[in-house]
């Protein structure tokens, strides 16, 4: 997908590689950037950006369920 992991960026983890070593699976397991994170760039898929509510995205903890969410193809949001 090509987009970066930075702070809001949505994406899809997977198995870690000694479990995975062809980076082939990808579960339902899904993680919120609280800050840049280019590390992780290449290695799993972000797809998405929060462009709303970053100060709840900060509050979140481990543990914490997403028990709504909203998705939208807002045309006007460009990744920079």
């Amino acid at each position: 997908i090509g987009r970066k992991h930075v702070a809001g960026a949505v994406a899809a983890a997977r198995q870690a590689d000694n479990v995975n070593p062809d980076r082939v699976s990808s579960g339902s397991q899904f993680y919120i950037c609280i800050e840049d994170a280019s590390f992780l760039d290449g290695a799993y898929s972000a797809f998405a950006q929060v462009i709303q509510g970053m100060d709840t995205v900060r509050e979140l903890r481990v543990g914490d369920e997403i028990t709504k969410c909203e998705l939208s193809d807002r045309a006007s949001f460009v990744q920079e």
